[in-house]
């Protein structure tokens, strides 16, 4: 069975936070995505990339869930008048 990437994880992979925003992430994906990516330079590195990969999927869900938090309706009063 895989592990799932913490979401600390997560933060650290790519220097980023799911408060940061989906446009910050995916610039950050993007760029480190590349950079390991194979080249006539050099040969790249799947593993990096496919930590990266994790790293962008676990963020988008966290940022996903909060916004979903945020949305929610506020549950209705108990209280009896």
């Amino acid at each position: 069975a895989r592990r799932r990437m913490s979401l600390d994880e997560a933060k650290k992979v790519l220097d980023a936070d799911a408060a940061d925003g989906p446009a910050k992430i995916q610039e950050r994906f993007d760029v480190l995505h590349k950079l390991n990516a194979p080249s006539e330079n050099s040969p790249g590195s799947p593993y990096l990339q496919s930590r990266i990969t994790a790293a962008h999927k676990v963020l988008l869900e966290e940022m996903a869930k909060a916004d979903k938090s945020k949305k929610a309706p506020n549950p209705p009063d108990d209280k009896t008048e």
